[in-house]
């Protein structure tokens, strides 16, 4: 049993996305953003948050030792 198809693949500048649009190459290259914003990570809101946070926990440890000395 031989295999029938002998044409070698093409390589070069087209590649395996060469007979696809350029904008479909483009959306299936493109990352979904909609899931990171769903879990919440790296958002703006989040990162905001997160300082606010420190920034109390750091002035209530300043108070603490000020009143503890």
């Amino acid at each position: 049993m031989t295999d029938k198809n002998t044409t070698k693949p093409e390589v070069g500048i087209g590649g395996p996305k060469a007979d696809l649009p350029r904008d479909a190459s483009m959306a299936a290259d493109a990352r979904s953003t909609s899931d990171s914003e769903q879990r919440g990570e790296g958002s703006v809101g989040y990162r905001i948050a997160a300082m606010i946070a420190m920034f109390l926990l750091a002035l209530v440890t300043i108070v603490i030792w000020y009143f503890s000395r």
